[in-house]
């Protein structure tokens, strides 16, 4: 079986302590996972909610703009693919067409959303 699992998760109101966001970055960092594709935020986000990270490095400033993430990597010799970023506040059926439309060329076997929710 070459069929991937894909595991999911957004940062937002679902993700309380970042436990989900952090544990699909775990996931993709022990299974070396590579970006494979990416999901531009710029039609998904409310830059005003979700705003671009500034990162000084070596008297650089680096802009990181809001994106969604799809990595595949391998486990026990089986694909796995996370797909991660901020949850978008914008055309969400735009947005799952894209991410599903990208997902379909990898014949996935099944799909796991991971949340957090603060009690």
């Amino acid at each position: 079986m070459d069929r991937p699992w894909v595991v999911v998760a957004f940062g937002g109101w679902n993700d309380a302590g970042t436990a989900a966001t952090q544990a699909a970055s775990l996931i993709a960092e022990y299974f070396d996972a590579k970006i494979w594709r990416t999901i531009d935020g710029e039609v998904f986000h409310d830059f005003r909610q979700t705003r671009p990270a500034i990162t000084v490095m070596n008297d650089f400033e680096i802009v990181s703009w809001p994106s969604t993430a799809i990595r595949v990597g391998r486990w026990q010799g089986q694909p796995i693919v996370v797909v991660d970023g901020p949850e978008p506040g914008l055309r969400w059926r735009t947005y799952c067409f894209r991410l599903l439309r990208r997902l379909r060329k990898l014949k996935p076997a099944g799909l796991v959303v991971l949340g957090a929710m603060a009690t």
